[in-house]
């Protein structure tokens, strides 16, 4: 695979969220006012900003040799993971309504 053991970007991808987060966060504490939820939002752009940068990275490097087949799927294992989502999601809605 092309990509699979490229430290160099996946590492220069996490030096830019960091710098940037580290930027957002001066330039929203400087211009609007310091507070919890400006560091938050700070936290939040640069989060998207990674995934957008490895998703560019994933589909330019990686999508044209992707090919997906519904023939390859296994619906057993469809099913079990789906099943094993519902139980957690149904966990997640228990643990928030009772604390």
């Amino acid at each position: 695979m092309l990509g699979a053991n490229r430290y160099d970007l996946s590492n220069g991808v996490i030096v830019l969220q960091n710098v940037s987060r580290a930027g957002l966060a001066v330039f929203l504490f400087e211009t609007i006012e310091p507070s919890l939820f400006h560091y938050g939002l700070a936290i939040l752009i640069s989060h998207l900003l990674r995934i957008i940068l490895l998703s560019i990275f994933v589909f330019n490097e990686l999508g044209s040799q992707a090919r997906f087949s519904i023939k390859h799927v296994n619906m057993k294992t469809i099913k079990m993971l789906l099943s094993f989502s519902l139980v957690v999601m149904i966990n997640s809605i228990a643990y928030a309504t009772v604390f």
